[in-house]
């Protein structure tokens, strides 16, 4: 495989240097279109795909809500990806050479064409040309990334046009893996036909693409806490660098299906698998309508294998009681003594995917209006399930997988017990009073289905004002078959091992979702004006709980979005500053809890709950002189819960109290209230040496729902020099996270109820989270023919 795709490069390259032939492209222009704010359609100036956390996608861009976890990315008009799991989009899609446009659209036009909630990441195939072409780029960082991309196009015959592009990334990653070599490791080839139509009437495409991706995620880190907000070091750890994956990455397990043993490899059961067909249509009539059409057809299987540590342990874990356990050893018998980690570790093998998706719009402009109207289609269907299971590791690089047989008390809701041991002799955890393997386990199979008619207007009511106004109407169903929750506690009385037996439950879901939109721009002068936007979603959550044994929640929530300010526009200046507000009603949780430190878990309580943003956001571009640009956006939010609050019940003899916990009008875990984004640029040399920085601040983010614990504030930066050597050729150097810093992000995991009382014990423990990547130099070469 690994010769084959090096050919195949190898011929890209050099077909294009055996035809190369002189490029007469422009470089494109450094200045700005100025045109109504009420008809923009793309957010500019947010370097999107400048990821802190990762090489290959892009970044999650901030809209005042929690992220979700999916990133929508659509590609020649259709999503890459039909479900966010279990197949990730970074799958099937990178950003390389064979890409010809990209652009971020902005909140409106993603709820109009998509129905998502957010900004979505709108790219594009790169067509063949009349004359041949070649696109070539290569980047390398000081941790052993290689990344090469290729595309090359040109003429068939009159009228047929090709394009080829082969993109191939190994990546070691940011952590030194014991587990394989490589973190990213990925293949993507494309070919596309485009034939034009005569008299410049358009043109039709067929494309198809190949991916193969293996990725291994080690993102999350242990650090020591401390309540000032700052995290350390661990001895003997490399926060950020040294792994906390086990260190040969093999697993064990059972099988939910048979209560036989498994086990997997994380490089070997990691892969992504994928082939995509395209067709797309873009023709104009004699009226002058314009129809654009785009269809897609995406076959994947796909293997995800994973170890997240959940939990830390000052001390050798205990049973319900905090009883301490001793006898720790590794599956080789070596007495170990310390802290150890508590983990999850998941498969989801072989699993099946088909997208089907189309898009049609028809648009033209009459008289005062720029019309739209368009529908689209998207069908997916997923075998998904997945076996797991709970072990302890030790607290070290390339961490060792640990048991411990002694036996101890297992307590039942009621007080009674019975003893067991720990683990058994694989580091399976067997308590306390509930079995963790093959707990909480995902099974779902289903069919999903989304057909929406959507419109829009962008009308020049007079010189001075502009309105835009859209709609979006979606009929979702979806069919498929779960086990209920009834089920597997029936199996698992049985069998504890298989709570998949039997013949499971069909179900069906239906619903409508809804969204209106409506922008206004009034010119006060030529260069000043007014803005104001209202967008609403009506939305049935798309996810829905069947894999974990539950029903959907039915009820759906609303999505406001309102935003007022005023913009200046001048060829030394450009600024936007704006009010915001969003809501989000009747979100659905149904959770367990824990107190702080303590290993006993509630009854699940389910409620619902509000979130809600208010927020100014500043949008400046300045060019104060010749040569240099400054893009700085500041953004002063509050993003916060509204009418929630739990009142989780644990066992009696526990001696936990029951009690209400109350988080409306806390801020949001993970959110940060201040965030600023400053780009500056200066060139030289003609503006063939270009300087650049991009600095992101977040302050300081509520680490639980109490808001008593924080993590500290931090800078994610980036900066480079880009020379233009000629026409064809470019270079680039740059660095991430100049500052080094290890910056944190999420939550500190079972500290949902920790009271003020309780943070005096967070003071120095250990935790885990996530990290930004550690500092790394890059090297990029892009070379055209």
């Amino acid at each position: 495989m690994k010769k084959s795709i090096l050919i195949l490069c190898l011929l890209v390259v050099s077909l294009g240097i055996l035809e190369a032939q002189k490029n007469n492209q422009t470089a494109p222009s450094d200045t700005t279109e100025v045109k109504s704010k009420a008809f923009d359609k793309e957010e500019k100036n947010r370097n999107v795909m400048l990821n802190a956390e990762n090489n290959a996608g892009p970044r999650e861009v901030n809209i005042g809500l929690p992220f979700t976890g999916d990133v929508t990315i659509l590609e020649n008009g259709n999503t890459v990806v039909g479900s966010f799991w279990p197949q990730n989009p970074l799958s099937v899609w990178r950003y390389d050479k064979s890409i010809g446009k990209i652009g971020l659209r902005n909140y409106q036009e993603t709820a109009i064409t998509t129905g998502v909630v957010g900004y979505t990441v709108d790219s594009h195939m790169r067509e063949g040309t009349k004359k041949f072409r070649g696109f070539t780029e290569f980047k390398f960082n000081n941790r052993g990334r290689m990344y090469g991309s290729a595309n090359v196009g040109g003429k068939v015959t009159d009228g047929l046009f090709y394009s080829a592009s082969a993109t191939v990334t190994r990546d070691p990653g940011a952590t030194d893996l014991s587990v394989g070599k490589y973190a990213d490791a990925s293949e993507i080839f494309k070919f596309m036909l485009t034939k034009q139509f005569a008299k410049r009437k358009g043109k039709i495409s067929l494309a198809y693409k190949h991916a193969e991706m293996s990725n291994i995620v080690d993102r999350f880190f242990p650090f020591e806490y401390h309540t000032d907000g700052s995290v350390k070091q661990i001895d003997g750890f490399d926060l950020g660098k040294d792994s906390f994956l086990p260190r040969d990455g093999k697993m064990t397990g059972v099988d939910p299906f048979t209560g036989k043993p498994f086990s997997y490899d994380m490089v070997k059961d990691n892969n992504t698998v994928s082939d995509v067909i395209d067709l797309m249509v873009d023709y104009r009539f004699k009226n002058k309508w314009r129809m654009k059409f785009s269809g897609r057809y995406h076959k994947a299987t796909s293997d995800n294998a994973f170890v997240f540590p959940a939990q830390l342990a000052d001390k050798t874990p205990g049973d319900a009681l905090g009883q301490p356990l001793d006898g720790w050893q590794d599956l080789n018998g070596n007495a170990y003594e310390g802290p150890v980690a508590f983990n999850m570790s998941a498969l989801n093998d072989n699993t099946p995917t088909q997208t089907i998706a189309g898009r049609l719009e028809f648009t033209k402009k009459i008289n005062k209006h720029s019309l739209r109207f368009g529908t689209n289609y998207v069908g997916y269907s997923a075998d998904f399930d997945n076996k797991n299971t709970f072990v302890y590791t030790s607290l070290e690089k390339n961490p060792r997988i640990l048991r411990n047989t002694t036996q101890f008390p297992v307590y039942n809701w009621d007080g009674s017990f019975t003893m067991k041991q720990h683990t058994n002799d694989k580091g399976h955890i067997v308590g306390p009073y509930m079995d963790f393997t093959n707990f909480n386990l995902e099974y779902n199979h289903y069919n999903q289905q989304a057909t929406a008619v959507y419109f829009s207007d962008d009308i020049n009511v007079s010189r001075k004002f502009k309105l835009s106004v859209g709609g979006r109407a979606e009929y979702f169903s979806v069919d498929g078959d779960y086990f209920t929750k009834e089920q597997r506690e029936a199996n698992q009385a049985e069998n504890p091992y298989v709570p998949f037996k039997g013949k499971p439950t069909d179900y069906h879901d239906s619903r409508w979702n809804f969204v209106g939109s409506a922008s206004a721009d009034y010119r006060l002068t030529s260069k000043v004006g007014l803005l104001g936007q209202y967008t609403v979603h009506v939305n049935g959550d798309r996810k829905n709980g069947y894999q974990n044994g539950l029903e959907a929640d039915g009820k759906g929530t609303t999505i406001t979005f309102m935003r007022l300010g005023a913009y200046l526009n001048h060829k030394k200046l450009n600024v936007v500053s704006a009010l915001t507000s969003m809501r989000k009603t009747n979100l659905f949780s149904n959770a367990s809890y824990t107190r702080p430190f303590e290993q006993i878990q509630s009854k699940r309580y389910a409620t619902t709950y509000e979130i809600q943003t208010l927020g100014w956001t500043t949008d400046i571009i300045a060019k104060p002189f010749n040569n240099f640009e400054l893009h700085y956006l500041l953004t002063l939010q509050k993003p916060q819960y509204k009418d929630y609050e739990i009142t989780p019940e644990f066992p009696e003899w526990s001696g936990i109290p029951t009690e209400t916990y109350k988080f409306s009008d806390n801020i949001i875990p993970g959110m940060s209230t201040v965030l600023m984004e400053i780009d500056p640029a200066y060139f030289l040399m003609e503006r063939k040496l270009k300087l650049w920085g991009s600095l992101r601040y977040f302050n300081e983010t509520q680490a639980n729902a109490m808001n008593t614990l924080q993590f500290e504030a931090r800078w994610e930066t980036f900066a480079g020099v880009n020379y233009r050597v000629n026409k064809k050729l470019n270079v680039s150097v740059g660095m991430n996270n100049l500052l080094d810093q290890r910056g944190v992000r999420g939550k500190i995991q079972g500290s949902v109820i920790a009271k003020e009382s309780d943070v005096e014990k967070y003071d120095g423990s250990m935790q885990v989270a996530q990290m930004l990547l550690p500092r790394m130099a890059n090297l990029g070469i892009q070379y055209k023919f």
